[in-house]
């Protein structure tokens, strides 16, 4: 006896849904290869911090370094005096000059990155008067001038 399969009009096959499940799978591939990998991480993340930060302002070097010079005066007193602002980049500052010992660098620095948005970085190079000037003994020393 044979039997005879009657299909309805609106019934579909697996095809379809096999299309769309590969379909899925290659872009979910696609898109896990690109986070995972270290150039395609640099792209998202670049990507992902564009879009956060696109309602912000950046503010220019200048207002920067006015905003961060007041705040560092208003901490150290007249230590910031010596202290200078170099801005080395788009989001970069370099915090130069003497300080009179490591707490007071300390607090410096801690002023100044509490100052500035995350975004911008900070560079110490402050030196501590009676440590970073003592003299090398590794460097010989002439004991008399050289003639011009």
């Amino acid at each position: 006896m044979q039997y005879r399969r009657i299909r309805s009009e609106t019934s579909t096959g697996v095809t379809p849904a096999a299309l769309i499940g590969l379909g899925l799978g290659l872009a979910a591939g696609f898109l896990l290869g690109e986070l995972y990998s270290r150039e395609g991480r640099r792209r998202v993340t670049r990507a992902f911090s564009a879009w956060k930060h696109a309602g912000r302002t950046v503010p220019s070097p200048g207002d920067l370094t006015d905003d961060l010079q007041a705040a560092l005066e208003r901490l150290l007193g007249q230590d910031a005096q010596s202290l200078e602002l170099v801005p080395v980049g788009r989001n970069a500052l370099e915090l130069h000059g003497w300080v009179t010992s490591r707490s007071a660098r300390t607090r410096a620095v801690r002023t100044a990155r509490e100052a500035l948005d995350p975004a911008v970085h900070l560079v110490d190079r402050l030196l501590v008067w009676g440590e970073d000037d003592a003299p090398n003994p590794d460097i010989a020393l002439r004991e008399e001038p050289e003639p011009a």
